[in-house]
């Protein structure tokens, strides 16, 4: 647990200081995690026994692994992927570290695969291919529609010749940022949309304010593509792609066990860990 410090100046800055100090002085009598070595998904039992001071003149509260606990007790908890569980104390204006365990987290029943993200960025390039193809009123630049994969997002670019007859011509750059990471509850893949359209008139120069206010429809229309359909496709192709795996170590795990997703990164490979529940 970080150290914390009140910023409201000098006077709150020294008596967080003051507070720090004293919280260091709580002796920890015991702090220990039954068993040390646990596989994903397994539990450990932790022990503590703490004496505060009876001169401190300001309440105290005992946090062990992120909860408000007693001075002493047990407390059980569910080990997903963490290597460490700390015992500390906090006051009003600070918290300071009282004493780390470490534990051994035993993966050597997980799976780590690493399938290439073409998985999903081709048959992603290709539907928005197909969306932009086969219209009269606008064409694909270039090499056309291109899905990047990068460290935790996919870069979509797609360049657009547009033309209305007898009114005018433009280039439309549509810039799509997906950002692919692994759900706050860890059971799954999300995909949080960003997306930027930039539009040059190669006829009709800003004429009566055209300019803006084609970007500004343009970006509406295709972030609604983008947050309704882009990105909940891709996702849900993600995640099928763990579910599938997940179904396929379950078959073949003797005690049928059921996976689940410990671990996730998205690049140039989908990288996931699936670990066996019980």
């Amino acid at each position: 647990m970080a150290r914390s410090t009140n910023g409201g100046g000098g006077n709150g800055n020294i008596e967080a200081e003051r507070q720090h100090r004293l919280l260091e002085t709580i002796q920890v009598v015991s702090f220990s995690a039954n068993p040390t070595t646990v596989t994903p998904f397994g539990t450990i039992t932790l022990s503590w026994q703490v004496e505060v001071p009876t001169t401190l003149n300001f309440p105290v509260s005992i946090i062990v692994n992120g909860q408000q606990v007693g001075t002493s007790g047990t407390l059980v908890i569910t080990v997903v992927t963490q290597t460490e569980v700390q015992l500390a104390a906090a006051s009003p204006l600070a918290s300071a570290p009282l004493k780390t365990l470490t534990l051994t987290l035993d993966q050597s029943g997980c799976q780590m695969l690493a399938p290439p993200a073409s998985l999903v960025t081709v048959p992603l390039q290709q539907q928005l291919t197909n969306r932009f193809s086969g219209s009269s009123s606008f064409t694909l630049l270039g090499s056309g529609v291109t899905v990047t994969p990068f460290d935790g997002y996919a870069n979509i670019a797609i360049p657009l010749d547009l033309h209305v007859p007898d009114w005018f011509d433009a280039t439309m750059d549509i810039a799509i940022e997906l950002d692919i990471a692994m759900a706050a509850d860890r059971s799954s893949v999300t995909v949080q949309p960003f997306t930027n359209v930039h539009i040059t008139w190669t006829w009709v120069q800003d004429l009566a304010g055209c300019t803006e206010f084609g970007q500004k429809l343009s970006q509406a229309f295709m972030s609604d593509i983008v947050e309704h359909e882009l990105a909940p496709q891709l996702a849900q192709q993600i995640n099928g792609l763990i579910q599938s795996a997940a179904t396929v170590q379950q078959e073949s795990d003797p005690q049928h066990r059921t996976f689940a997703l410990t671990a996730f990164s998205f690049g140039t490979n989908i990288n996931f860990t699936l670990c066996p529940q019980g």
